[in-house]
């Protein structure tokens, strides 16, 4: 084959791949992929299933350069001595990657630090990545050790420049086998560890049950009991008459029914509502109507449960004090502030504390200050947390995405700062904190981890090391046993083996 159309070729087969990485991201990001195609119509101003288009547009780009590699095989069968791509072609496939790529780095500025999920989660399934790499290697030395000894008894015959090739050839062979194998060792998983197993992480509810039940809402947190939660995070914003109430979003559109209830008022922020006109609104037919994230379609959120929502209605900052008091809960208070010119921007954040500090939770009520005004409550870091400045400033834990490193997150354990980390939505993830100390994880789906005992997987660092060996041995005796079969013409072998 030319150089011209190998190269081709292989520039093909990496764009293949290149825009099909998109598939497994997605899978990964499913249960966020509801708030964050939210996100990107927000910012956009468009208000489309993005996510549906960006999986079709892959699809399609796919097939265009599966369609490129037939065509130039076809082109190799006729004309393969001047064999050249089309300009035609070439422009397309460069304009496709650079526009493909491009999306790539929107798509991680709109994710922000949940980006940081599919590197967690590619951890968490590392060992299983690394079986599959190694049973490939092993495959692929069924085949390239026959055509390696062949070089080397042909090495003798050779003149020097050949010599020079094989010995490159066999290097840069040699190297990759040897990074293949090395590679689990270099970077084991999280959960290989020869240190005493953390207690398991407590679950805090993020915004609720919000996978199971509308988010921010008192159905969320009487959900979530069920999958034994010791709090609820909830987002708090102040109405235009001074009442603290749930939500979320700047604006009611995604979760409520504003723009029937309140048509010409639809995009205005949710904090330049009056209390009255946000309790009219239905807080729950938006997740039994959507199923945002396909809990109803899965089984999991059964029909009957979802229709049980419609009607519910946007909860108080009190209500929410009042449910977490009866139930011995963690009230996690993300505040936002209401922008300049609101009436309540200058007291509300004072007001809302002072509205904690009257309730019975104490130091259950979890709030994102140091101010001295909070000292009865638990005051969290969120923000350049070393552990010097959280012992300085006060602090009583720390409140972190999982872009924070492992080694940071094993300091605050040895430490005994208590650490509350976020979004987390696989037992993979859960298992990797677990094994690094993280006390609280604040979820969507508390169902998947009150059954689990032990991180996934979970070995110490000698049956790690005898598991790998034990593979290594089986694949070389397996390799070593097909070469004696072959040499003794039981196993069938290519014709150019003889």
């Amino acid at each position: 084959m030319p150089a011209r159309a190998a190269a081709w070729l292989a520039f093909c087969a990496i764009a293949i791949a290149d825009v099909a990485l998109v598939f497994p991201v997605l899978l990964i990001l499913q249960p966020y992929l509801y708030d964050l195609n939210a996100l990107l119509g927000s910012v956009i101003g468009l208000r489309i299933n993005y996510m549906l288009l960006f999986s079709v547009l892959a699809s399609l780009f796919v097939a265009w350069f599966l369609f490129v590699i037939v065509r130039c095989r076809q082109k190799l069968r006729r004309i393969a001595s001047s064999f050249k791509p089309g300009r035609a072609e070439v422009a397309a496939s460069i304009l496709i990657i650079v526009a493909w790529n491009a999306f790539y780095v929107a798509l991680g500025a709109a994710a922000g630090g949940e980006m940081f999920i599919v590197l967690r989660f590619i951890d968490g399934i590392s060992l299983y990545l690394y079986i599959a790499l190694n049973g490939i290697m092993v495959a692929c030395m069924l085949k390239a050790v026959p055509a390696i000894l062949r070089c080397i008894k042909a090495f003798k015959g050779l003149s020097r420049k050949p010599r020079v090739a094989n010995i490159v050839s066999l290097s840069a062979i040699l190297t990759a086998y040897a990074a293949c194998f090395a590679l689990p060792f270099a970077a084991a998983p999280t959960t290989i560890s020869s240190d005493p197993l953390p207690p398991k992480p407590l679950l805090v509810g993020h915004r609720g049950a919000s996978n199971y039940a509308p988010e921010n809402t008192i159905a969320a947190a009487q959900e979530s009991l069920q999958f034994g939660v010791v709090g609820w995070e909830v987002d708090v914003q102040v109405s235009l008459d001074g009442v603290f109430f749930l939500m979320h979003d700047d604006d009611l559109r995604r979760t409520t029914d504003v723009e029937t209830v309140y048509p010409g008022l639809a995009s205005v922020l949710a904090c330049e509502f009056n209390s009255s006109q946000i309790q009219a609104l239905d807080a729950g037919s938006w997740f039994a109507d959507d199923d945002p994230y396909g809990t109803i379609l899965a089984g999991v959120v059964p029909r009957g449960k979802a229709e049980s929502y419609r009607g519910t209605a946007i909860p108080t900052l009190q209500e929410a004090i009042n449910f977490s008091e009866m139930h011995g809960l963690i009230l996690e208070v993300d505040f936002k502030s209401p922008p300049a010119g609101h009436p309540h921007h200058d007291t509300a954040r004072s007001q809302m504390i002072a509205m904690l500090n009257a309730s019975s939770l104490g130091k259950r009520a979890w709030v994102y200050t140091a101010s001295a005004s909070a000292e009865n409550l638990s005051r969290l870091c969120t923000r350049s947390c070393s552990v010097e400045s959280i012992i300085a400033n006060g602090y009583d834990g720390v409140n972190l995405g999982l872009a924070v490193p492992n080694a940071q997150l094993a300091e605050y354990y040895a430490r005994g700062i208590p650490t509350v980390v976020y979004t987390v939505d696989s037992v993979e993830i859960y298992s990797a904190l677990w094994t690094l100390g993280v006390m609280y994880v604040k979820t969507n789906r508390p169902w998947l981890f009150t059954g689990l005992e032990q991180p996934v997987p979970r070995m110490d660092h000698a049956q790690y090391a005898a598991f790998w060996l034990s593979f290594f041995a089986a694949g070389g005796g397996a390799v070593v046993f097909a070469l004696i079969l072959r040499q003794k013409k039981i196993f069938p072998s290519n014709k150019n083996d003889s």
